[in-house]
């Protein structure tokens, strides 16, 4: 006689926003690199002042 299983499997996905993963990759810019970035995203935005 054949027997039928059946299950189920549950699982969990960390999912990073964007505005997260920017924030991690800005910490762990240098000093120096830091600096460019922030003049790099001031250029790009009118908006945004030093």
């Amino acid at each position: 006689m054949n027997k039928l299983k059946q299950t189920t499997t549950l699982t969990q996905k960390k999912v990073l926003s964007q505005q997260t993963r920017q924030a991690i990759r800005l910490l762990q810019l240098n000093s120096y690199d830091l600096e460019k970035e922030v003049d790099n995203l001031i250029l790009e935005n009118p908006l945004l002042e030093k």
